[in-house]
């Protein structure tokens, strides 16, 4: 179900004529006038799951059934050999074992990849193959046959490179990506953390990562949290037409043109944005209310209302943020981390140690 609700949105289901949507796992209706379609891991579980749909009664007409990745040989052999067979209609391998967070974003939501790739337990292969499989998924899906560039130094780095030429080639000599030219050939660069050891501990102050910082319930600094978005939908309260005050829930996603617009901004750039940007919107719809032309702006008030509603949102983010910034010490947190970050002070000259600006901040008691 996260893939599906990652890429999809339930009422695009529903609009292309599926009925009802449910876990596998769950109790089902039978429903033997409809077809059944199958979206899963090809696991031995889902496998024994569905065969036992249809060893008595059939719950459904005909079955489709689409596995996120490849199935083996031996479960495919089981569903051979088992009476749901001549309802299958349809059976493919679509190659989605990822996540989309947004157009330019995925993961693969494997929070126990680190400790496997790490650990003495000996998984080290497995995970390897694990992850390669994964982007190779990603490279079939983008119809890319990549070169792959990797940190000569490290293991685990080198190994997942090697698995995912490994399948890519599969892919390609399979038709399932086409070979291009080395000049149009995307680049795959394959590092782990230790090529980045700073960006996850220092605070980002970009829009979106500042907002997912300081705002979100999953907030990295507990002090400064007000924990105002879960799941990427944003509460915060508003004056209606009769100046009361309201509560709104707003989804950040792209179908927001201004979220797309400013959200990789330093958060300067981007209240500069909203504010100049706000004031041009105004003026170029300074006529609503007024004039004689009546039916041209009823016909505009739909699409006014609702760019003004997304700029109320961000006028509201973006004041937020700034607000925790400045009366807490996340200012002089910030501060310090780039110094330390880069090893130069604000005058960009190296300091020694011990450094005097941190000894305020680990004396400071709200500072967690």
């Amino acid at each position: 179900m996260k893939i599906i609700d990652t890429a999809v949105e339930m009422k695009d289901i529903t609009k292309s004529g599926v009925s009802d949507v449910c876990l596998i796992e769950k109790e089902r209706l039978p429903l033997p006038k409809l077809d059944g379609i199958y979206f899963l891991t090809p696991t031995k579980t889902n496998v024994e799951k569905i065969i036992s749909d249809f060893e008595d009664e059939p719950r459904y007409k005909r079955v489709h059934l689409f596995f996120m990745s490849r199935l083996p040989d031996d479960l495919l052999r089981t569903l051979a050999q088992a009476s749901v067979m001549a309802r299958i209609k349809t059976l493919k391998e679509v190659n989605l074992q990822y996540l989309v967070y947004d157009s330019q974003l995925f993961h693969f939501d494997t929070p126990v990849s680190f400790y496997h790739l790490y650990s003495q337990t000996g998984t080290h292969s497995t995970e390897q193959r694990e992850i390669a499989e994964r982007l190779a998924s990603v490279m079939a899906t983008l119809g890319e046959y990549p070169i792959i560039r990797h940190s000569r130094f490290n293991a685990n780095c080198s190994a997942i490179a090697s698995f995912v030429h490994e399948r890519v080639d599969k892919y390609r000599k399979g038709g399932l990506i086409k070979a291009s030219s080395a000049a149009g050939r995307t680049t795959l660069l394959i590092l782990d953390r230790t090529h980045d050891l700073i960006a996850p501990i220092i605070h980002e102050l970009y829009y979106q990562s500042m907002i997912e910082d300081i705002l979100s319930i999953h907030s990295t600094c507990p002090s400064f949290s007000q924990e105002k978005i879960e799941n990427d939908i944003y509460r915060y309260k508003y004056k209606d037409g009769d100046d009361k005050e309201q509560m709104r829930s707003v989804i950040l996603s792209e179908k927001d043109p201004i979220w797309c617009e400013i959200r990789n901004m330093h958060i300067e750039y981007a209240r500069t944005w909203i504010t100049q940007n706000f004031k041009k919107f105004r003026e170029e719809h300074s006529d609503i209310g007024h004039g004689h032309d009546l039916t041209k702006q009823l016909r505009s008030m739909p699409k006014f209302q609702t760019l003004k509603s997304k700029y109320s949102v961000h006028i509201s983010l973006a004041k937020e943020c700034m607000d925790i910034y400045s009366r807490t010490a996340l200012e002089r947190i910030c501060s310090v981390e780039q110094d330390l970050a880069t090893g130069l002070d604000e005058e960009h000259k190296k300091f020694g140690f011990p450094y005097e600006p941190l000894k305020p901040i680990l004396n400071d008691q709200s500072v967690r």
